[in-house]
């Protein structure tokens, strides 16, 4: 899962941070994670890495988290990369520079509201046509056969809109926007919540 800047200059993604073998810890640092499965959220950390040729590839650790996604700034010298924090409900932001190839400290961007970890996740968002101009978005999310959902967007993670009801589906349910809204400035967010538990 990697996204790369609007420039071209950095790649972002998601790292495991659970070894599958104790004695690789390095000086500690992963301790806690020994025996963890990598699938859980709070096992993943956000990292970048310079692919312009110009700076170092190793890779920059931003923070814990997961689903990066670039800001629209990330076109100039100073760049926002955003993540999600399962754990807290929360979009985290840092600030990425160029200049001197330097991460930012993360901060508190937004917290979901009523959020409820355990719930139903967002697992793949997926655009078809052509940037800026897309025809239609794919929304997966993980759910049960049966149970009631409710797919809502925000352009400010405060004031949230109905999209669309959906009943779920084994494992996991997609739903298909066609010809969803863009916007010029900000991101849209996307949450999906239970309305009603299978019976």
């Amino acid at each position: 899962m990697g996204v790369i800047s609007f420039d071209g200059r950095w790649l972002a993604f998601a790292r495991n941070v659970a070894p599958a073998d104790p004695g690789a810890a390095i000086n500690g640092q992963w301790k806690g994670f020994e025996n963890e499965d990598y699938h859980k959220f709070h096992a993943w950390d956000i990292h970048v890495v310079s692919i312009d040729g110009e700076l170092s590839t190793q890779s920059i650790r931003v923070g814990h988290g997961y689903w990066p996604s670039w800001g629209e700034d990330s076109g100039v010298v100073e760049k926002t990369l955003y993540f999600s924090n399962y754990e807290e409900g929360a979009v985290y932001a840092a600030k990425i520079n160029d200049a001197v190839n330097k991460v930012g400290v993360p901060y508190l961007h937004a917290k979901v509201a009523a959020w409820t970890a355990g719930g139903p996740v967002i697992t793949s968002i997926v655009g078809t046509g052509a940037p800026k101009t897309l025809s239609s978005l794919d929304i997966t999310f993980t759910s049960y056969r049966g149970a009631v959902y409710v797919l809502k967007s925000s352009r400010n993670l405060v004031d949230w809109r109905i999209v669309q009801e959906v009943d779920g589906q084994e494992q996991s349910t997609t739903v298909t926007i066609d010809n969803p809204v863009l916007v010029k400035q900000g991101g849209v967010f996307y949450t999906v919540s239970l309305k009603k538990n299978a019976e």
